[in-house]
């Protein structure tokens, strides 16, 4: 934008171009002078208007001029910090800035002004210049350094510059207006104060050829005619500028807005705060700046550096573009107007999985208007990652590990009792969170059948991992959605809660080590979760296998009876599961009585309920277990054994079970002889 200088009270006086005081007579002007004498003679004769002789004078040069406006001091003393005028509204480094003075003969002979120029005494301007005003009437304004005016030259010879001749004006005075143009240093800082002096010396013809002014030979008027008291003065200009949430520059922000994924981004003060759900990689902020100096000025945007992440900055205003003239990374927005605004986008992306917690990060604005590289102002953004910890207490850590190793009850423990189990659950994120406790543990019953057990979670009220009844409340849903789980109820960032997992064993529950492997915290903001997938519990051992013989299939204590000769004699030997866990590789063995003869044997394998198995597969041996058949003997010598291959293999092994319940039933029928 082009400015123009604001001249002091002296300058006002000052009419371009006009009379404003008296030139006096042009130089070598003769002036010529006749008497006349009337009388009458002696003779009587009158005589009218006798002339005398003619006589001449000569006006002398007097060369004179001016350079205005003058600073505070007189001629020989400047004074550079009383200056005649001062640049408006400051200056930036770099900037090229013009005065506009007026050079006035007041004498009364042609002059040429030499101009040459004095700094101030603690600061150089560059690149000075001196332009005469729309000369002869030409193009341009008069007034206002534009084309249509002409870079002054060295016209008298002297190896200076020159305003070219000044006529003088016998009715007053003569003037021309000239322009002094310089550059700010590319170096200069805030308030630092620059200005130049344009000194004059005046050359004139002390024998000028008013007739033919061409004729005129210039020469220094020694000691007569300078003028050295017209220092300007620029300030350089101070930027100001702010930055903040979006559409609060100045801070003391409020209210929200969502970004592209639809997380809420909270303003307050000077900081807005995003909380994504869990598995959102890229959060967007908006900021906004706001030009507070009084000049068009552009500003550098100082991108953060976070770990794991990309940052891109893109104008949230319509119509801008953005540049990076210096290459480094930081993108500049130019041409913000003084009181103006700029709204950007900072696009925060995760390449990976995020950090669990608070990620901050600072967002700064220098001026391209000074030529430090200190930021005008700052204002920070924040990613608050949604993060648990859940798992057995760690010590370490805030909140609960997910052992690699299973911990469980360290005996094991009978059917109809609780296991216990500290619990930790840590809020990992960067703002309050409240998460949701579920678990279930498989448990297989005697039955044969599984049964889901529920996971209990009480609150370890003193936070010493052992089941207090009374003192240990139990977990409700306090955030009374629909989901009808426990929660943990809000706990601040950064923080845990103590709890203990309790699991009831059924009563029928068998025998064995039972793995928790969907225990899981999950929270009701954010989703994001964690699992503990290897507690372990072990059931203990209840019970035996029973064995009996009777010549009752159902009833066992019939251990009696009497036969004829001739007759058969029915044995039932009954091997039952009568504990909580599976037993291995049975069998039954039996032989025939003295006195009787082996008439046949039939093994049969019935289910916990009673129900016969009729796929159970059945091997008999004959020959003590070296070999082992399907099919069962028509006649024996010895002994039999009698085993059920749960497995369906042709052979009794240790990988053959009878579960809890289960029992086989060897018929065995002989003949009295």
């Amino acid at each position: 934008m082009k400015k123009y200088a604001t001249l002091i009270s002296l300058m006002t006086a000052l009419a371009l171009g006009t009379a404003s005081a008296a030139g006096g007579t042009s130089a070598g002007t003769a002036i010529e002078n006749t008497a006349y004498a009337s009388y009458t003679d002696d003779t009587g004769t009158s005589v009218t208007d006798q002339a005398s002789n003619k006589v001449t004078t000569t006006v002398q040069t007097v060369a004179s001029f001016s350079i205005t406006p003058n600073d505070g001091g007189a001629i020989g003393t400047p004074n550079q910090d009383s200056p005649g005028q001062t640049w408006s509204g400051g200056a930036k480094p770099g900037d090229t800035v013009n005065f506009r003075y007026t050079v006035t003969n007041s004498g009364n002979t042609p002059l040429v002004v030499d101009l040459t120029t004095t700094d101030r005494t603690d600061t150089d301007v560059t690149a000075v210049k001196y332009y005469l005003d729309n000369p002869n009437g030409g193009a341009g304004n008069v007034g206002v350094l534009d084309a249509g005016d002409t870079l002054l030259t060295d016209t008298n010879a002297t190896g200076t510059i020159d305003t070219g001749v000044i006529a003088n004006n016998a009715a007053g005075t003569a003037s021309v207006t000239v322009f002094q143009v310089y550059t700010i240093p590319a170096a200069a800082t805030p308030n630092q104060k620059y200005g130049a002096n344009p000194n004059g010396k005046a050359y004139y013809d002390s024998t000028p050829d008013a007739v033919t002014p061409a004729n005129n030979a210039y020469t220094e008027a020694t000691g007569l005619a300078t003028d050295d008291n017209n220092f300007n003065q620029t300030v350089i200009y101070t930027p100001s500028a702010v930055v903040g949430p979006s559409t609060f520059p100045a801070g003391g922000a409020s209210g929200t807005y969502t970004d592209a994924n639809n997380t809420t981004i909270t303003r307050s003060g000077d900081t807005q705060t995003a909380s994504p759900a869990a598995g959102t990689k890229t959060v967007t902020f908006v900021n906004t700046l706001k030009n507070n100096g009084t000049l068009t000025d552009g500003f550098e945007i100082i991108k953060p550096t976070i770990a794991g992440a990309t940052v891109t900055i893109t104008p949230n205003t319509t119509g801008v573009t953005l540049t990076d003239t210096d290459n480094d990374g930081n993108p500049e927005v130019n041409n913000v107007a003084s009181n103006g605004v700029f709204s950007f986008n900072v696009t925060i992306t995760y390449t990976g999985t995020p950090p669990a917690g608070a990620v901050s990060s600072t967002i700064g604005i220098e001026s391209l208007g000074d030529s430090d590289t200190t930021v005008e102002d700052t204002t920070t953004n924040v990613i608050n990652f949604p993060g648990v910890a859940f798992g057995d207490p760690d010590t370490t850590v805030n909140g609960g590990k997910a052992s690699t190793v299973a911990t469980g009850n360290p005996n094991p423990v009978q059917p109809g009792s609780v296991v216990y189990f500290p619990m930790e659950v840590g809020n990992t994120g960067g703002a309050p969170d409240t998460f949701n406790l579920s678990g279930t543990v498989g448990v297989k019953l005697t039955d044969g059948s599984t049964q889901t057990v529920n996971v209990a979670y009480y609150l370890d009220a003193n936070g010493n991992g052992t089941f207090e009844a009374g003192t240990d409340t139990p977990l409700v849903d306090t955030n009374t959605d629909t989901d009808a789980l426990v929660d943990t109820g809000s706990i601040p960032a950064g923080q845990e809660v103590k709890l203990i997992a309790a699991v009831t064993i059924p009563t029928n529950a068998q025998y064995g080590t039972y793995t928790l492997t969907n225990q899981q915290a999950s929270s009701t903001i954010t989703g994001a979760s964690q699992q503990d997938v290897n507690d372990t519990l072990t059931v203990g051992k209840t019970g035996n296998m029973t064995f009996t013989k009777s010549f009752s299939k159902t009833d066992s204590t019939v251990t009696t009876n009497n036969a004829a000769p001739n007759a058969n004699v029915t044995y039932y030997i009954t091997g039952k599961n009568n504990s909580n866990a599976n037993v291995k590789n049975f069998t039954v063995k039996d032989a025939t009585p003295s006195n009787t003869t082996f008439v046949s044997v039939l093994g049969e394998v019935f289910s916990a309920n009673g129900t016969k198995l009729t796929t159970a597969k059945v091997l008999y041996s004959t020959d003590n277990g070296t070999t082992w058949s399907a099919t069962a003997p028509t006649n024996l010598t010895g002994n039999v054994l009698v085993g059920y291959s749960s497995d369906g293999d042709n052979t009794i092994s240790v990988t053959d079970i009878i579960t809890p319940g289960q029992q086989v039933v060897v018929t065995f029928v002989v003949k009295v002889n």
